[in-house]
């Protein structure tokens, strides 16, 4: 199927310079395919119908084309907790219906309402987190290993234990200050986080990891300082170790404090930023519910686009593409998992054609909206 545009529709959405655009950042796409023409449009016409209707703020939303014997379905979901507006999904897909002579299936819309547990972050500050702490990590191919756990214990247990992290008898910091604390709390964490993103190793290495974490966890727990049993929390936390059962992965931060001293809080509260960043995009909620849902066809082309007028959007292909959209490029976390993201998602071949012809005329079904996924 092609895409049943005229050269004044072409002209009006600018398609041809917003996918010259994205070829020139091909790189910065990941796995992810280009947007062909019929996405770019489609994304236009949703950008338009936000503005439309006076769309609340939803930061990035993603929109996907899928085809499959002859018919395009367009789905799309947005970050965070928003939910695309009910008026908005009727506006778009009565646009769709208008300018692409109902030569598409349907629109279908989803919002989730938590946070993308399914999804395991690989954004450039967490990845650089846990290689301050070990330099030969390395993602799935150096992945966090009980080794690591045991080095981290032993640079805790080398701490002073007769006084809270990173201070003296008298309330001041240690002789050589807060460096080996900060060090020795830094590689702990990172190994947590290592086990959140699903880089401690395959399975059978990643119980050892989880394993040697519960190991650490159980020996700072009956320290003599409450800072010991508050990192423990943490690390617990972060890693789902104590044996908690797979389904409530991706605990919430417990809110422990470890140190009065902002130098040592701030390894825990860096922790928890980059172990959690763009569980909220919208590109991991878009492709997983593909797959959840089995969507028939092939994944033609994606793309996601920016609706927030508080907030700037931090990855913009090139100012002025589009007419309607402020278009996206993935985030690093969403560029490095893209390949992840895809599996089992039947894609291409990408269609980048500027001026295709053919039409067919098939009326758009019920929209489907899903609250959450499971």
């Amino acid at each position: 199927m092609t895409l049943p545009l005229h050269i004044d529709d072409e002209e009006q959405f600018q398609v041809s310079q917003t996918i010259r655009e994205f070829r020139l950042r091909r790189r910065e796409m990941g796995q992810f395919p280009l947007p062909n023409p019929s996405t770019v449009v489609a994304a236009e016409l949703l950008a338009r119908s936000l503005m439309d209707m006076n769309a609340p703020d939803l930061g990035a939303v993603g929109v996907a084309e899928v085809t499959a014997n002859g018919l395009t379905t367009y789905i799309a979901t947005s970050s965070g907790f928003g939910m695309l507006p009910d008026d908005v999904i009727r506006q778009w897909s009565a646009y769709l219906t208008a300018t692409l002579e109902n030569s598409y299936q349907k629109v279908s819309c989803m919002s989730l309402r938590s946070h993308a547990i399914f999804y395991a972050p690989a954004h450039m500050d967490t990845i650089r987190f846990i290689t301050q702490a070990f330099p030969a990590f390395e993602g799935r191919h150096q992945p966090i290993s009980q080794a690591n756990v045991d080095a981290a214990a032993l640079a805790l247990r080398r701490l002073p234990q007769d006084t809270p992290f990173g201070t003296d008898l008298a309330g001041g910091p240690q002789l050589v200050g807060y460096g080996p604390a900060m060090t020795a709390i830094r590689m702990a964490l990172a190994c947590a986080i290592g086990v959140r993103i699903n880089a401690a190793g395959a399975e059978d290495a990643r119980r050892n990891v989880l394993a040697a974490l519960d190991r650490l966890n159980d020996e700072l727990e009956d320290a003599p300082y409450g800072d010991r049993y508050m990192l423990a929390q943490n690390l617990a936390a972060l890693a789902n170790s104590g044996g908690h059962p797979e389904q409530f992965r991706y605990r919430e931060n417990p809110l422990q404090s470890i140190s009065a001293v902002t130098k040592i809080q701030g390894v825990l509260t860096d922790a928890w930023r980059v172990a959690d960043l763009n569980r909220f995009c919208a590109e991991p909620k878009l492709f997983t519910y593909l797959a959840n849902k089995g969507q028939p066809g092939r994944l033609t082309g994606q793309v996601a686009i920016w609706w927030d007028r508080t907030r700037t959007n931090n990855y913009c292909p090139a100012p002025g593409t589009g007419v309607w959209a402020d278009y996206m490029l993935p985030c690093t976390s969403c560029q490095n998992r893209s390949q992840q993201m895809l599996q089992g998602i039947p894609v291409g071949p990408e269609r980048v054609e500027e001026m295709p012809a053919m039409v067919l005329a098939n009326k758009p079904a019920a929209r489907q909206r899903r609250n959450s996924i499971g």
